[in-house]
């Protein structure tokens, strides 16, 4: 492996779950080496980028249809690598900040309760049930405890 490569494996968060350690954050990797040297994408930036695709998949969900189903999934997982990424473009550049760890934060929490929402609703609209809001609720509230206990214990 060359040096940048090898700087950038480095950087992959050793805490991941499954689909991050194995799917999205070698992916993450590899986009990183090719952008990794252009000064104006900031993590923040990519954080963002991340952010807008995760509500572009929202609407979509909320719009409905099979192959709007189909975009917003690979929009999801596209919001997945750039979240991956911001973090090892800020670990590799030693840009690490808390306020960029904040802003990851928050758009991961509200990406999540978006997309929960989001599907409760496409589920209500098909069926007239309530069960699908209550259950996305209940998956958003659920992420939300995932994540402080995390990092309570990480902190810790």
């Amino acid at each position: 492996m060359n040096g940048k490569l090898e700087r950038l494996w480095a950087t992959k968060n050793k805490n991941d779950e499954w689909w991050s350690s194995f799917v999205t954050s070698p992916l993450a990797i590899a986009a990183n080496y090719l952008v990794i040297d252009f000064k104006w994408l900031t993590p923040n930036l990519v954080t963002l980028f991340s952010f807008i695709a995760a509500c572009a998949a929202t609407a979509l969900i909320v719009i409905g249809g099979q192959v709007e189903f189909y975009i917003a999934a690979a929009l999801i997982h596209i919001s997945h690598v750039l979240d991956c990424m911001d973090g090892q473009m800020a670990r590799y550049r030693g840009v690490s900040s808390r306020g960029g760890s904040f802003f990851d934060k928050v758009t991961d929490q509200l990406q999540v309760s978006l997309w929960f929402g989001a599907i409760g609703y496409a589920a209500y609209a098909q069926t007239g049930e309530v069960l699908p809001v209550f259950l996305a609720f209940a998956g958003v509230s659920f992420y939300g405890l995932r994540g402080y206990i995390k990092y309570v214990v990480i902190y810790t």
